[in-house]
């Protein structure tokens, strides 16, 4: 028997939006909230969730405090096991269903390093998950965070990075090789949102017009990444970039999102079939 799991993920930008994030996960009955610069006590947002038929527990973090986790499971089946100053590893093991290396990542901005700079250093975050894959014996793995970059930058895509690929078809071939050596493969679904005909019309999660010679203006920051033994669990379908909740636009009157109000991100859900 397969057990629909939703997740939330959104960076709210340091933002007292309580009730906001409260309808989103009533709306898309969410099971695992992920939070990233989160300034409100643990003890308030559980007060906010749980204010109805909901049962969610704080996931507490000793080695890494940049995401909030709240899940609708008791932290047994949630297990830290590894973390750094910008991400986290979670074992994710419900009773009599398949185990799960969850990873959430909250990486250097370009405010203050360069996109060598992240590619240098995404070599360490695909250590560590190679080291958990190997101690689990699988690579049923989710990333998911503000990764601070777009999904065809160069250590979302080299092999030493995430090695992510926008076909899940290639992306279930496992590996390929590099000078000799081969590389596990990820999926990105992620690439499906760009351009404003996409299905939901949102070219991205973060805007920012820049004045410098090259400016995307949308951005793909906040993204899920498949590892291949997950993507048949992965429902793309269920997918999305939220811009509205309820009767609440994330978006202001010109289209772009309203910071000034609510996040400067906006959030993502997806689900997963665990067996």
């Amino acid at each position: 028997m397969n057990e629909k799991v939703n997740f939330l993920f959104w960076n709210i930008n340091k933002k007292m939006i309580l009730e906001e994030i409260k309808m989103l996960v009533d709306y898309y009955n969410i099971d695992v909230l992920l939070l990233a610069e989160n300034n409100t006590d643990d003890n308030k947002i559980l007060g906010i969730l749980n204010s109805d038929k909901n049962n969610f527990y704080a996931s507490p973090g000793r080695l890494f405090k940049r995401i909030s986790i709240y899940s609708k499971f008791e932290n047994k089946f949630i297990k830290e096991k590894k973390g750094h100053g910008r991400y986290k590893n979670r074992n994710f093991a419900l009773p009599g269903k398949t185990e799960i290396l969850l990873v959430v990542i909250h990486y250097q901005d370009k405010r203050n390093w360069t996109s060598a700079d992240q590619n240098a250093e995404i070599s360490n975050l695909m250590d560590d998950i190679n080291e958990k894959q190997k101690e689990y014996k699988h690579r049923r793995t989710i990333i998911v965070g503000d990764f601070n970059m777009n999904p065809f930058e160069q250590a979302m895509v080299q092999h030493t990075g995430l090695h992510s690929v926008q076909d899940k078809n290639i992306a279930k071939t496992k590996q390929r090789k590099v000078a000799g050596k081969n590389y596990h493969l990820y999926y990105n679904p992620m690439w499906n949102f760009f351009g404003d005909t996409a299905e939901n019309k949102i070219p991205g999660t973060y805007y920012y017009n820049s004045g410098k010679p090259i400016n995307y203006y949308w951005n793909m920051f906040d993204q899920v990444i498949v590892g291949h033994e997950l993507i048949d669990s992965f429902d793309s379908k269920e997918l999305n970039i939220i811009n509205k909740i309820g009767n609440i636009n994330l978006l202001n009157s010109r289209g772009i999102i309203n910071k000034k109000d609510y996040s400067d991100h906006l959030p993502i859900k997806f689900q997963l079939n665990i067996n």
